[in-house]
């Protein structure tokens, strides 16, 4: 199609009819320019002008009438041919009544050819060579028309005559004298001036009564009319034709004919008889036209239903493509714009399936119907359609309805076809009013074709599926399949098929069942089939098939003879066995390499039956063991262990069978000692799942519980140490306030009694002895800290001595019924270790000692502890017990890890182990003398500390008077260590106190000063290691004034923290004389 092909604007809302005319306009090489509705079309015609409109008169955003009217406003699109389109009288009536906006009124649907036909009389002419007979002629045309008078008027251009032209007959009298024509042509039917009366002025102007006049027109074609345009005095009266050929002749005609005679009679006359015709055509023409319109409008509207109808489903393979269109075609030949069908679920709710006349930002609307989705459940179940508005429906409901559908009227119709209910319809129109019955009729017989497209497109959507599921089947299968009459020929054959015989599938249909396996299967193949019963069943699982190449394949063959309704056929069935032969060799080296596999195993693997009794006995673990296979198969649970130790192993197997998976752990007795095993128990199956006996699999962790224990010690050691580090950490604050106080109560009543002030009595005596209470409680605090294990693993200067001296006090339990103490404590240096694992070592030797001795006679043994010096120069610690001793066997494996002499319950065989391990790590020796009835002596020996590490700290100077009255800050989240502090240091200082460093560093920054800073280590919103970081950063003169209070409790970020501050750091409890000191030394 060429770019400067005559374009043709198509304005229609439905998608089916607007592909329709543009498949047949552009078959005669028109350029079609689409539009779905008004506005679209207005765009279209602002930037390229059409030679033609085709317009439908039902749009869903404008009226066809009203749009025709802005058409032509348009100045390009004045004189342009619009061919109004509609399936209804109605329409096309209120379209001719509107005006003269449209050329030609189309009723739909039309047929292509009729279509080409027309559009093609409105299409203006190619130019052609204009014949000289008209060359200098001047012809005035005269038609009220616009469309008709531009056509007329370039035919008789092409024709070479010079043409003026005039909208009706006043104007054409005007022209005509003005400047006399040679000939004028002229519309009879005309309003005001009509042709006849026309011709009349003419003959009687005496300027003008000799030019010759041709009448044209379509409705006056009768003998008598012909009569009466002589009687005018007109040269010819010319019926007109889309080529207007015999116009242009006729013009021709008759300027050579020359002057035409005036009227031989009155003009009064030949008006009346003018008069007379004029009327009886407009009877004849009204009452054709009404007659023929209706019976038109009727006819079409049904022609177009069912043509739509017919057409959607013969088109469309897609059935909801389908469905979609003939919703279209059937609105579209109803002339409504907009509507929608709802499709009845399974579950009987109704669902939108399609919509016309509505954008997909209003579908939410529709799914909902406007929000009232009850009226559409009432039409649903309704036997008669639903009118919106009527009695039927809440005015409330219908008023929202109808104004978010954008419409005025709203028919709802049940779909039902054979009984069923399969949804509902809905017609909506701002134009028409649906209450009428013809339209109401129309509606219904319209949703009873769309009910029988859904129950068919119902039907087809089953078959299809039914048939697609059938043909996924069979070409997914695996398994060859073949569907073959009972003469054995095949009619259908699938992929699988295909490959197993090399062949494609199309050329195995025609051919024999019987040819496709060898020719030695062939005769019990072709027997079979001849006995064949309906649902009988031949099978062999061992047939050999040939391929193309001649390779045979084993596979299984079955043919079952089947009933279809249409005859019977046999279904033929044929697996390739290839790979599961391939599969069962494979099974039998796996099950020859698990055995293999079994056999080597350290572990018991032994199989059970579902009665519990052993069927297998494998694994290396019964050889090493002296163990036979023998011992086990063909025995159960409780003839091996016996009825006591079979117990746990009959619950676990009962549990097996139930389909566990069982884990579970026991022990036995045997001469060398008590051994442990781990056993999992798994099911075995059958094809069908069914469990059929136990697989269990049996590992001796004797080895295993050992390490264990020795990892449960060694985190109970841990556990230990973390509870004694918590313990000797919240017993410090407040036995620091306990002690502080009993010294401030001492000297306050010491005050008193020297003062003369009361009788004091044993007050002071009693105070002093709660002072040594609290002496007693602190010392044990510092026990307890010697077993704190978050230090272990720091090394550095122990006095050796003060360990003793704590080891001892925590054993003095299980010393003082046993045995008197004697200590023997030299003079001897620090040495090089850690306090915490040293203290662990002695309190574990000095109970041992004890635990050696039976209780009851402490008067008459003794437990020694004495320390000195080596040879070497090492320090030396001797532990000895006059106990009952131990032989040179038991003292050979003494440290051998989980070994003990102890009785079953009270020990794990892992303290001396640990202890003989720490004094190593420590570059120490550990050795043991013992005779049996005379005791032990265990010895212990390390080295001495570096000389470098030895420094003592700085001494604490002795309590001084206070230089001046300094401000003392005390940060503590104990509320008792405030105002212990504040008695202690308030008389000679100004003492403030914060629970939350975070306030005590906001009061430094807003100005205060201190001469020292208390300030505990561990609190819980700001520490004091953080408090120290922020003043270092904003006030570090501040931070040099902070002395830490510890309870002894460290995180391992908290003591490298106090190591690399030079701050003083004061240990809680401490002596209130102690604490005056540092404060009053460091105010000056």
């Amino acid at each position: 199609m060429t770019s400067n092909a005559p374009k043709i604007l198509v304005v229609e809302d439905n998608p089916t009819t607007r592909k329709m005319l543009r498949v047949a306009l552009e078959a005669e090489s028109w350029s079609v320019i689409e539009a779905e509705d008004g506005e679209t079309a207005l765009r279209a015609v602002a930037t390229q002008v059409p030679a033609l409109v085709l317009l439908d008169l039902v749009l869903p955003d404008a009226d066809g009438v009203e749009l025709a009217r802005q058409l032509r406003a348009i100045p390009a699109l004045r004189d342009v041919p619009i061919l109004a389109l509609s399936g209804f009288l109605s329409k096309m009536d209120e379209a001719r009544t509107s005006g003269s906006a449209f050329t030609a009124f189309l009723v739909k649907p039309i047929e292509p050819d009729r279509l080409v036909e027309i559009v093609q009389s409105y299409m203006p002419a190619p130019p052609a060579r204009k014949p000289s007979d008209g060359t200098g002629k001047r012809v005035l045309v005269v038609d009220d028309d616009p469309v008709q008078l531009r056509l007329a008027a370039l035919h008789l251009a092409s024709a070479g005559f010079e043409v003026r032209v005039a909208p009706d007959g006043a104007r054409a009298l005007a022209l005509a004298r003005a400047e006399t024509p040679h000939v004028v042509v002229s519309d009879i039917l005309m309003p005001g001036m009509d042709g006849f009366e026309l011709c009349l002025q003419i003959r009687r102007d005496w300027g003008l009564r000799g030019v010759p006049v041709v009448l044209t027109s379509v409705h006056y074609v009768a003998e008598a009319d012909q009569e009466l345009a002589r009687r005018v005095g007109a040269s010819r009266l010319v019926q007109r034709s889309p080529d207007h050929a015999e116009l242009c002749a006729a013009v021709a005609q008759s300027i050579a004919a020359g002057p035409t005679h005036a009227p031989s009679e009155g003009v009064d006359v030949i008006r009346g008889d003018h008069a007379a015709r004029v009327i009886r055509q407009l009877e004849r023409q009204v009452g054709l036209n009404a007659g023929l319109a209706q019976r038109c409008a009727v006819q079409a509207a049904e022609l177009s239903l069912l043509y739509g109808v017919t057409d959607a489903l013969s088109r469309s393979a897609d059935i909801d493509a389908a469905l979609r269109d003939v919703l279209a075609s059937c609105l579209d030949a109803a002339g409504i714009s907009r509507g929608g069908l709802f499709i009845a679920r399974e579950d009987g709710k109704l669902e939108l399936r399609h919509a016309i006349g509505y954008r997909e930002a209003d579908r939410a609307a529709l799914e909902g119907f406007f929000g009232h989705p009850e009226i559409l459940e009432q039409a649903f179940g309704s036997e008669v359609a639903l009118h919106v508005p009527s009695a039927s429906v809440a005015e409330d409901a219908a008023s929202e309805i109808l104004e978010r559908a954008s419409v005025t009227s709203i028919l709802l119709v049940p779909l039902v076809s054979a009984g069923s209910r399969l949804g509902a319809f809905f017609a909506g129109s701002a134009k028409a009013d649906f209450a009428g019955a013809d339209r109401v009729a129309f509606i219904r017989a319209l949703a009873a074709q769309i009910g029988q497209t859904v129950a068919l497109t119902m039907a087809f959507a089953r078959v299809a599926q039914s048939e697609r599921r059938y043909r996924a089947l069979m070409e997914h299968a695996n398994d060859g399949i073949a569907v073959a009459g009972t003469d054995g020929k095949i009619s259908q054959a699938n992929e699988a098929l295909a490959r197993l015989s090399g062949k494609r599938s199309h050329e195995l249909v025609g051919t024999s069942v019987l040819d496709l396996v060898a020719a030695r299967e062939r005769e019990w193949i072709s027997d079979g089939f001849a006995s064949l019963r309906p649902l009988e069943t031949i099978r062999s699982g061992d047939v050999r098939m040939v391929g193309r190449d001649g390779r045979e394949v084993t596979v299984d063959f079955s043919a079952t003879l089947v009933e279809t309704g249409a005859g019977r056929v046999i279904l033929t069935v044929v697996r390739d066995m290839t790979e599961r032969r391939a599969i069962e060799d494979a099974l039998r080296a796996s099950e020859a390499r698990f055995r293999g596999l079994v056999e080597a195993m350290d572990d018991v693997v032994v199989t059970l039956d579902a009665g519990g009794r052993h069927t297998g006995a494998f694994g290396r673990w019964l050889a090493r063991e002296g163990a036979l296979p023998e011992h086990y198969v063909g025995k159960t649970s409780r003839e091996i262990f016996g009825p006591d130790a079979a117990a746990v192993h009959e619950e676990a197997a009962a549990r097996t069978l139930g389909g566990e998976n069982v884990v579970y752990e026991w022990a036995r007795e045997d001469p060398k000692g008590t051994k442990h095993f781990q056993t999992s128990l798994s099911p075995m199956r059958d094809g069908s799942a069914e469990v059929t006996g136990i697989l269990a699999v049996s590992r001796d962790v004797t080895g295993q519980k050992k390490i264990q224990g020795q990892l449960m010690m060694s985190d109970r050691m841990v556990s230990v140490g973390m509870l004694a580090a918590g313990v000797a950490h919240e017993i410090n604050n407040p036995l620091a306030g306990v002690i502080a106080n009993l010294d401030l109560a001492i000297h306050d009543v010491a005050d008193m009694t020297q003062a003369g002030i009361g009788t004091t009595g044993d007050l002071c005596d009693e105070l002093k002895d709660a002072r040594e209470a609290a002496d007693r409680v602190r010392q044990i605090v510092r026990d307890l800290k010697l077993f704190s294990r978050a230090e272990e693993e720091r090394r550095g200067p122990v006095d050796i001595q003060r360990v003793l001296e704590s080891s001892l006090r925590m054993a003095q339990n299980e010393i003082r019924h046993r045995a008197r103490l004697s200590k023997s404590f030299g003079d001897v240096p620090p040495v090089e270790g850690n306090e915490s694992r040293l203290g662990q070592v002695f309190l574990n030797l000095i109970v041992n000692a004890a635990q050696a001795i039976p209780e009851g006679r402490a008067s008459s043994n003794q437990i020694s502890v004495a320390t000195g010096l080596d040879e070497k120069g090492r320090v030396s610690v001797s532990i000895a017990d006059t106990g009952s001793g131990m032989p040179p066997e038991v003292v050979a494996r003494l440290f051998t890890p989980f070994f003990t002499t102890k009785p079953a319950g009270q020990g794990t065989g892992l303290g001396l182990s640990i202890c003989h391990r720490i004094v190593t790590s420590l570059g120490g020796e550990i050795a043991v003398e013992s005779q049996p009835g005379k005791g032990t002596t265990f010895r212990v020996t390390l080295p001495p500390a570096a000389a470098e590490s030895l420094s003592p700290p700085p001494p604490i100077a002795a309590s001084a008077l206070a230089a001046r009255r300094g401000r003392i800050l005390v940060v503590d989240d104990e509320p008792m260590i405030c105002r212990m502090v504040q008695r202690v240091l308030g008389r000679d200082h100004d003492v403030l106190s914060e629970l939350d460093a975070g306030e005590a560093l906001a009061r430094i920054r807003a100005g205060e000063r201190f001469d020292v800073i208390l300030c505990d280590i561990m609190m819980p919103v700001v520490t004091g290691l953080e408090l120290h970081a922020e003043l270092l950063r904003s006030q570090p003169d501040q931070a040099e004034r902070i002395v830490f209070l510890t309870g002894g409790a460290f995180t391992p970020s908290a003591r490298a923290f106090l190591d690399e501050v030079p701050n003083l750091r004061i240990e809680k409890p401490f002596e209130p004389s102690a604490l005056r000191s540092i404060v009053n030394s460091r105010v000056r």
